[in-house]
């Protein structure tokens, strides 16, 4: 099978390297060097490149949601993609019988991802292929326990390809694009999209966003695997009176946790949206959403967790974010 060879050197870490599984479980985020061999990063972005040139090959990339009883459609600036699963015409196995193999295989190393996460099983993935043509992604999460059972998402980083380039060339700096991984309440970290560069988080929890790419093309796919059920939601503890370290406990909470971080990067969040989109009623209505959830977030924590909320705005002014961060669960 193709995606064996692929990801045999992604194999050989994740069976040798505790520092994996201890980041994850620490800091819900990964990161791995030729996590893909060199030459097969190479070759998936040459598929990448032939699928994009096919006729209705890969499609924009957008984001269908209701405001206000109103259906939206919003689509992201030069961001092309299309899901391996739908690779089922002959044309598509023959651009590209790497992905295809990705769509109809399945993915070699799932158990080993399983044992990585503390024997948290993995039960199914989707692949999706993706060419950024100076695009960018805004601030989100890539999955809600209440919709879906994402538990983890890889994404894999395959080179750039300049105007005219036929083939694919290593990314540089100056090229954009890069990751922007927020581990809140930890600084956000930078992370450029070398190839064969291979990079896991939780798929619930991992807070991203992506720089727009300054190249004619940047190649990627992303890999999320799920769970076989849903994750059961427990209820943050309630907020004790005057206590305010344990209010700022529930407060990261993994029930209130994302809540929280929405209000803290509320600007941030809200110009990454401007910044991903086209000046349209979809991004106006979608500012709107942003801002609603932001004012009703605000009034419910401010009223229930008043203390928690300011004892976690001190120790970020001061620099204590580690502290913050003992405990958190990213994969719950």
């Amino acid at each position: 099978m193709p995606s064996t060879s692929t990801f045999s050197s992604l194999s050989r870490r994740l069976k040798s390297d505790e520092g994996i599984k201890r980041a994850l479980l620490t800091d819900g985020i990964a990161v791995i060097n030729d996590g893909i061999d060199p030459a097969n990063a190479r070759e998936l972005a040459r598929e990448l490149s032939r699928l994009r040139s096919l006729p209705n090959g890969f499609e924009r990339n957008k984001t269908v949601f209701m405001k206000d009883g109103e259906r939206y459609e919003l689509e992201k600036r030069g961001v092309y993609e299309r899901e391996a699963h739908a690779m089922s015409e002959e044309s598509w196995r023959v651009a590209a019988p790497t992905f295809a193999a990705m769509g109809l295989e399945g993915f070699p190393e799932r158990d080993a991802l399983s044992c990585a996460l503390g024997g948290r099983a993995l039960t199914r993935e989707s692949v999706k292929m993706q060419t950024s043509e100076g695009g960018c992604f805004p601030l989100h999460f890539d999955s809600d326990a209440v919709l879906d059972s994402r538990r983890l998402t890889m994404l894999c980083y395959l080179g750039v390809g300049d105007e005219g380039a036929e083939e694919p060339r290593d990314w540089r700096k100056g090229d954009g694009g890069e990751l922007i991984y927020y581990g809140f309440p930890k600084k956000e970290t930078l992370i450029e999209p070398r190839a064969g560069r291979v990079v896991l988080f939780s798929s619930e929890f991992g807070l991203h966003s992506v720089l727009p790419s300054l190249v004619a093309r940047r190649y990627m796919f992303t890999c999320w695997f799920f769970a076989k059920e849903r994750r059961e939601m427990d209820a943050a503890p309630p907020p004790r009176p005057d206590d305010p370290v344990q209010q700022a406990s529930a407060l990261l909470h993994p029930s209130l946790r994302k809540h929280l971080t929405k209000v803290v990067l509320a600007n941030e969040w809200a110009n990454s949206i401007e910044g991903a989109h086209h000046d349209s009623e979809s991004r106006a209505a979608a500012l709107r959403t942003h801002w609603d959830e932001v004012q009703l977030i605000s009034q419910v924590l401010g009223r229930n967790y008043p203390l928690g909320l300011d004892h976690i705005a001190r120790a970020m002014k001061n620099g204590d974010e580690e502290a913050l961060a003992s405990g958190v669960e990213w994969f719950p």
